[in-house]
């Protein structure tokens, strides 16, 4: 995978996580720093399976992109 840079921040609580593609290549993923740390951990596996499906670089409809990430395979998160 690219860089990719995790920042736990305070978001709006509906708000899980968001994921920013740089142009250079790398990813800036936002963490809602309102969850627990399991959920946390659950909400960077779904932003990065984002960042492998390359759903930055698509124009699908955005459900079946979500549908995707939910129920793809599992990234090994370690923070």
């Amino acid at each position: 995978m690219e860089d990719i840079i995790v920042r736990t921040i305070n978001l709006p609580l509906l708000v899980k996580g968001v994921t920013i593609p740089c142009n250079d290549g790398t990813y800036n993923i936002y963490i809602n720093a309102a969850y627990s740390y399991d959920e946390q951990k659950e909400i960077l596996n779904h932003e990065l399976k984002h960042i492998k499906n390359f759903d930055f670089d698509n124009f699908e409809d955005i459900k079946f992109i979500e549908e995707r990430a939910k129920n793809k395979y599992t990234v090994k998160v370690d923070f």
